[in-house]
């Protein structure tokens, strides 16, 4: 009777380690797909990426349209301050709508440019902000 019931501990402690093993690659396999939804999040910052997925025609494959409708969970408070390019969320509204995709595919390439433009003109305002920031700290820490 000892024995049968050693051999039931080490059965049960061997399940055990197997479903802990399994919880493991579920959550490491989890991770790994937040981190591609997030880099593809980031990626539609970009507006020739945009601009790509327009002439290999995604825009008209039903699975990557539900793809996009799943990555809305990036929007919530808890997902979004991952996001490093926060126009990648604005562009993943847009591309979801029919009238954006039309324009998009008549003048994709100058929109592309266009969009690429403010992206820079933002960006320097945004370095331009924190510079003018950090001269402003310097200088209060100065005068005290």
């Amino acid at each position: 009777m000892n024995m049968q019931m050693q051999n039931q501990n080490q059965q049960d402690q061997s399940q055990q380690a197997n479903q802990d093993l399994l919880n493991l690659r579920s959550d490491f396999e989890q991770y790994q797909r937040f981190q591609l939804d997030l880099e593809f999040v980031n990626m539609l910052a970009n507006p020739y990426y945009i601009f790509q997925l327009q002439e290999y025609d995604y825009f008209s494959n039903e699975r990557f349209l539900n793809y996009l409708k799943y990555l809305s969970y990036f929007k919530q408070p808890e997902y979004f301050k991952f996001v490093k390019y926060p126009l990648g969320i604005k562009m993943l509204d847009l591309i979801q709508q029919e009238k954006f995709i039309e324009k998009f595919s008549n003048n994709g390439i100058e929109i592309a440019n266009k969009m690429n433009i403010q992206n820079t003109y933002m960006k320097q305002f945004l370095n331009h902000l924190a510079k003018k920031s950090s001269l402003q700290k310097d200088v209060k820490k100065e005068e005290n």
